[in-house]
């Protein structure tokens, strides 16, 4: 079984997740033994409504969501105009541009651990001394760049710099560069070997 967001790698804009199963991981899942606690979750609900059953009537479910997948079906069609495998090179191409700008700024990575790196997002330690909010406010406010903080173990200790998509360009790599080590000067921190 496998899930994405509309919004993350895709581009389109978020709202629809698109869900596949495997043969194997169907059946499975027609076999299970536990109710599903939620109406809007219910995959045997869902499956009947877009098609995916040898039921011979569908039930309504919910409204679908016309807009959105339309939108959906244009972000896979830029993708599929690029091609899968350009796509995943130009990831990973402004993933290692990211990386390396990070760590010219003297700034570490979360990981560095080749299983573990994601081209798409990007852990970076928020040094000592450095009000992460801050820089992400300062981010937000002046350049309308969005970056998060960490989550569960790693609040307060990363800010996740996600690069996908349209974003996904050595362009707005560099730019991200510029106005990150801007936000960091202006919370002290020397990043002047960049």
């Amino acid at each position: 079984m496998l899930y994405t967001g509309s919004q993350k790698c895709l581009g389109a804009p978020p709202g629809i997740s698109p869900i596949s199963f495997s043969d194997r991981a169907y059946k499975r899942f027609l076999s299970r033994k536990t109710k599903p606690v939620s109406y809007y979750m219910d995959l045997s609900e869902l499956a009947n409504y877009w098609g995916c059953d040898d039921a011979p009537a569908r039930r309504y479910h919910h409204t679908g969501m016309i807009s959105s997948t339309y939108a959906m079906r244009e972000a896979l069609a830029l993708i599929a105009e690029e091609g899968l495998e350009n796509c995943w090179a130009r990831h990973k191409a402004c993933s290692d541009q990211l990386r390396k700008g990070v760590t010219d700024m003297g700034l570490k990575i979360y990981t560095n651990k080749p299983e573990n790196v994601l081209p798409t997002i990007t852990g970076v330690m928020i040094p000592e001394g450095v009000d992460w909010k801050a820089v992400s406010g300062y981010l937000m406010s002046n350049y309308r760049v969005e970056i998060s903080g960490g989550l569960g173990h790693t609040a307060g200790k990363i800010w996740r710099v996600g690069l996908m998509g349209y974003n996904a360009r050595p362009d707005v790599v560099d730019m991200f560069l510029r106005v990150f080590k801007e936000a960091l000067q202006k919370q002290g921190y020397n990043a002047s070997k960049m």
